[in-house]
């Protein structure tokens, strides 16, 4: 058994490969001693013999495939999604390909696998699996300043009514509401796994406004709902890209703002958009990676043709990476780059809040093109404990509504943090602090 590591994996075959070359001659030696057909001491014939046996083991075929473990998961099923057939010759490459795949859909614990020979040049192979549990409750809280208490219910199901089915749903509420339910079946329609999929999403979260002297000036609630059905290409466990047809409702009234109806009129826009994601991660750890890197790319259009109220679209890319020195000292680079062309402000993009932007408040950092770069520092005091230095930059932005396209000045913000793994979870405390006077907000226009 190893990690996901696919470097590690493949370092490990290779000492494997070349282990069996080493030992060949002395393989060699027992067939010519033990088999009454070979001459012993005749070099030619050895030669032959080993031309002949790395000839063989090149071209070892399956006979036979046996799936042992799955306890809910039929063998057609698992059978079909690892792409391995009879008849098929045995590469090592390929096995743990399609294994890593297996991994990636999360259907099971661990995967094993060794081969049985029964013939000359031929085999069975075995796999061994553990299936995860089929289903997972998870309870969570949260508290932050702009949102307060926010409780978190989650449920995931498989095989509920259709083996291999497999069910997300996810609800926040107190503080704000969002309500997100997808399911979705992989596919082996073709040489990567593929699968289709359903989602509903509805949110209901507050949303503010400032000025240029952090005073609020606008509050509305971003509302909506949201259907989707799409299909997802999974080219590896680093790599994921979904193609999604979405209907959106908005349903956006603004509770407190100026009598400027051109920024904050009442949005009751119908859109259809379809939405292409690409993600990439690599990171080693979740709440504390320490290496890898994360990527996330989106491009979301809204086109009239489909017969949407809204046209617009707007790409964004994040990119994250983490790199560990001397086991205490991680670095982090974040970089974010958006744009587009006739985004509405509620689809504005927003880099604010402390993962993305220290200084700022969590809506702050709002704009229709907006590039952010940044630059952490943490150091591992305990086991438990971690302190954090964090600077970043935010310019090149552009804010647009229907009366024109403002400019900003750039803006800077750096801080200190804190982290603390406790019983209940992560606790972290971020001191921060804006380097300008000025905030990137539709108020504060140059």
């Amino acid at each position: 058994m190893v990690d996901f590591n696919r470097g590690k994996i493949e370092e490990i075959l290779q000492r494997g490969d070349t282990a069996a070359h080493k030992a060949l001659p002395v393989l060699i030696q027992l067939k010519t001693e033990y088999n009454p057909g070979s001459t012993a001491g005749n070099e030619s014939a050895t030669e032959q013999t080993a031309v002949s046996r790395e000839s063989a083991v090149e071209e070892t075929i399956i006979h036979d495939i046996h799936i042992q473990g799955n306890e809910t998961l039929s063998f057609s099923f698992i059978y079909r999604l690892l792409g391995i057939k009879p008849g098929d010759v045995l590469d090592t490459d390929v096995i743990t390909r399609k294994i890593m795949n297996l991994y990636a859909l999360g259907y099971f614990q661990y995967i094993q696998y060794h081969v049985e020979p029964i013939f000359d040049n031929m085999v069975n192979l075995v796999f061994t699996v553990k299936e995860r549990t089929l289903r997972r409750l998870r309870l969570g809280l949260r508290y932050d300043s702009q949102y307060k208490a926010v409780a978190n219910i989650s449920v995931k199901a498989t095989n509920y009514l259709i083996p291999g089915i497999r069910f997300v749903n996810e609800l926040q509420f107190a503080g704000l509401w969002r309500w997100y339910f997808k399911t979705y079946y992989p596919s082996r329609g073709l040489d990567l796994p593929i699968y289709p999929y359903v989602h509903v999403l509805y949110k209901d979260i507050p949303v503010e406004f400032t000025d240029g002297y952090g005073d609020k000036i606008a509050e509305y609630s971003d509302r909506s709902t949201t259907a989707g059905v799409g299909l997802g290409l999974l080219f590896s466990r680093e790599m994921t890209a979904e193609l999604e047809y979405q209907y959106e409702k908005m349903n956006i009234k603004t509770s407190i703002a100026p009598a400027d109806p051109n920024l904050f009129p009442v949005w009751k826009d119908k859109l259809r958009k379809l939405k292409l994601s690409l993600i990439f991660d690599t990171l080693d750890d979740v709440l504390l990676p320490r290496y890898g890197v994360s990527a996330n790319g989106v491009y979301e259009g809204s086109y009239q043709k489909f017969g949407t109220d809204f046209s617009y679209n707007l790409y964004h890319l994040d990119l994250d990476v983490y790199h560990t020195l001397f086991s205490r000292h991680t670095l982090r680079f974040h970089g974010f780059y958006g744009d587009g062309s006739s985004i509405p402000v509620y689809k504005f993009m927003c880099q604010s809040g402390p993962e993305h932007f220290a200084g700022m408040q969590y809506d702050q950092l709002r704009a229709g093109r907006l590039k952010v770069l940044r630059l952490d520092y943490r150091y591992q005091i305990t086991e438990s404990v971690f302190a954090k230095l964090m600077y970043n930059t935010a310019f090149d932005m552009e804010l647009r509504d229907r009366s024109g396209a403002y400019t900003p000045h750039d803006v800077h913000g750096y801080g200190f943090g804190v982290k603390v793994l406790s019983l209940v979870g992560p606790i972290e405390l971020i001191v921060s602090r804006e380097m300008r006077i000025c905030s990137v907000l539709p108020i504060c226009r140059q």
